[in-house]
C-alpha cells in the first residue's frame, strides 16, 4: 500500500510547471526522487508507460485509443511518496487532470490548449489566441506556430532557423496543414479553460514584445509591421 510508504515533507513539494513536456516531467522527478536512498522511480520506464496504448487504456482517459500521454500530465504540485513508482506518479497527475477538467474536453481540445500554453503568457490573451488558433484551423490556414517545431527538437530555447521552419516534419505546422499529432506540452487549466472558451476577435496573427505585451494583427502586412515595431 503506497500510502504507508513514507511522504515526502511538505518542504519537498514537487512543482510541475505549466507548458513542460513530458521528458521534462520525468528527468524533474527523476532528479528529485534521486535525492531519496529508497526510490524507485525511473524516468525511462515512466516515458515508456506514457506511450503504452493498453497501460494508457486502463487510466480512465475519455479518449478512444490514446497512445500518448502528452498533454494529460497535470502541472500542479505534488507531494509524492518517496518509494512512488512511475504507475503511481503517472496515475495521480492523470487523475488531477480529470479531476481538474471535470472529465470535458476532446483529444483537439488538448492539442489546441498545449499550442495556447506555450504561446499565450497570460489568462487574457489566451483566449484571443485560443481564438485565432481555432479560426485559421476552420479556415484552412497553416497554423505557422513555432512552439510546434521547438516541440520536435525537444528544446524549447532553440533559435528557430529557415531550415528548421522549411524541414517538413509531423510537427511542422508551417509545412503541415491542421493540427500537430499530439499535444505539444502538458497545459494548465487557464490553457485548457481558453480554449474551450475562446474569445471571439478579428485578427489572425499576434506576436508578444520581449516584455511580454500581446500585439494582433488581422492582415499579414500589418503582421509584418508588428514584428518591425515590437521584435526588432
Amino acid at each position: 500500500d503506497l500510502h504507508s510508504f513514507p511522504t515526502r515533507r511538505s518542504s519537498d513539494l514537487i512543482t510541475i510547471r505549466e507548458g513542460m513536456r513530458k521528458d521534462q516531467i520525468a528527468k524533474l522527478l527523476e532528479d528529485e526522487f534521486k535525492k531519496e536512498p529508497d526510490a524507485v522511480f525511473q524516468a525511462t520506464k515512466f516515458l515508456a508507460l506514457t506511450e503504452d496504448p493498453t497501460y494508457i487504456a486502463t487510466l480512465g482517459l475519455t479518449i478512444e485509443g490514446l497512445s500518448n500521454l502528452e498533454g494529460f500530465l497535470f502541472p500542479d504540485k505534488y507531494l509524492l511518496p518517496k518509494q512512488s513508482t512511475e504507475d503511481y506518479v503517472i496515475k495521480t497527475l492523470v487523475n488531477t487532470f480529470i479531476l481538474k477538467t471535470g472529465g470535458v474536453y476532446t483529444y483537439e481540445d488538448i492539442i489546441i490548449a498545449s499550442m495556447v500554453e506555450r504561446e499565450g503568457m497570460t489568462d487574457q490573451d489566451r483566449p484571443m489566441i485560443a481564438d485565432i488558433i481555432k479560426r485559421r484551423l476552420k479556415e484552412g490556414w497553416l497554423l505557422q506556430i513555432d512552439a510546434t517545431l521547438l516541440y520536435y527538437y525537444k528544446d524549447w530555447r532553440r533559435e528557430l532557423s529557415k531550415a528548421d521552419i522549411d524541414l517538413d516534419q509531423p510537427y511542422n505546422t508551417y509545412t503541415r496543414p491542421g493540427l500537430p499529432p499530439t499535444p505539444i506540452a502538458n497545459p494548465g487549466l487557464s490553457a485548457i479553460n481558453a480554449t474551450k472558451n475562446p474569445k471571439a476577435n478579428q485578427y489572425y496573427f499576434y506576436i508578444h514584445s520581449k516584455d511580454g505585451t500581446p500585439y494582433y494583427a488581422t492582415t499579414y502586412q500589418e503582421h509584418l509591421l508588428n514584428i518591425a515595431n515590437y521584435l526588432r
